[in-house]
């Protein structure tokens, strides 16, 4: 151990004999090796010159006179550094493996961003594209994969994606039934699984839709509807298409009032019971209605079906006349 030190500090060591070092400095009790250094730096502060040598006390005398007058510390700084290096060397290494280790386990990982009942969100994805999330959605992605080849992710929920565009790395996304494939564009995903159909609205750009049945190219100011049951789409052409939920609207096409009240519930965060009303439960209902107004919904739904409404807190009571 000794022989190594003093080739350390006189930079003499080999690759194979720094790498020596290393182990023994590793492996070794740290009190034992404590006391190792200790001995060394006390035996290289009272080393005497060799006695058989002839001391030339002018040059030493020389010497004190220009080192004062160049007003030089006379710590010895070098072998100081040189300790401290050989002491912080399984640290060092402990903590670059450490680091290494935990960024390759955060690497590895799903990157998922979720949003709960009344909750929205904006984010930026490593490659630039931007994600608006609506209430109760789901976005994951594997951040070591992503960007590279291709950038993939999965979703769940509504969004509006405004997609960076990069023609080398196609974005994709999965959603239940069918996948979403595009360069650069903006549109709005609507795939919920507790609803019979998943709907895109594309704003700007160019999308092809896949699902194990047939594809389905989406051009700009259409949409798509995609019915889950038979596995087929739909397109629909509007100059202006709007994305209610961003205007704080709710935009229902031929739904079954009972679908719109689990949505009207899950929108507004309240538990609705109804008192009659079977006959009325697969009525179809087209039209928008408040996203941020639960009196004023209610108060359409008075009016549509001739039904009364009490509201206490968080409980509301529909009742159907007979």
């Amino acid at each position: 151990m000794n022989t190594l030190l003093d080739k350390y500090k006189n930079d003499a060591l080999t690759p194979e004999e720094l790498f020596l070092l290393r182990g023994k400095i590793k492996t070794e009790d740290t009190a034992e090796l404590e006391k190792e250094l200790l001995e060394d730096w006390l035996s290289f502060q009272t080393r005497e010159p060799d006695s058989d040598k002839e001391v030339n006390y002018e040059q030493i005398w020389q010497r004190i006179e220009q080192d004062t007058r160049k007003v030089k510390p006379s710590f010895r700084w070098k072998y100081i550094w040189q300790y401290a290096a050989i002491l912080l060397l399984p640290l060092l290494l402990f903590s670059t493996f450490y680091f290494y280790r935990e960024a390759t386990i955060v690497a590895q990982q799903e990157m998922v961003v979720e949003t709960q009942q009344g909750e929205r969100a904006n984010i930026t994805l490593p490659d630039g594209t931007s994600v608006y999330l609506n209430t109760e959605s789901k976005l994951t992605y594997n951040p070591a994969e992503f960007n590279q080849d291709t950038r993939a992710i999965t979703f769940e929920g509504e969004a509006y994606f405004q997609v960076k565009k990069d023609r080398e790395k196609p974005f994709s996304i999965s959603s239940q039934n069918i996948q979403v494939n595009v360069l650069g564009t903006e549109f709005n995903l609507h795939s919920r699984k507790n609803q019979d159909s998943i709907v895109v609205i594309l704003k700007k750009g160019h999308v092809l839709l896949a699902a194990s049945t047939q594809q389905q190219e989406l051009f700009e100011n259409e949409t798509a509807i995609f019915d889950k049951r038979s596995g087929t789409f739909s397109v629909e052409k509007d100059l202006t298409p709007t994305i209610h939920w961003i205007q704080k609207e709710l935009l229902f096409k031929n739904t079954p009032l009972s679908e719109l009240l689990t949505i009207i519930e899950a929108k507004y965060n309240v538990h609705i019971h109804l008192s009659g009303g079977e006959q009325w439960m697969n009525d179809k209902f087209s039209g928008t209605l408040p996203a941020n107004d639960l009196v004023s919904v209610l108060e359409i739904l008075r009016k549509s079906y001739q039904c009364d409404y009490v509201i206490r807190a968080n409980q509301i009571q529909i009742t159907f006349p007979k």
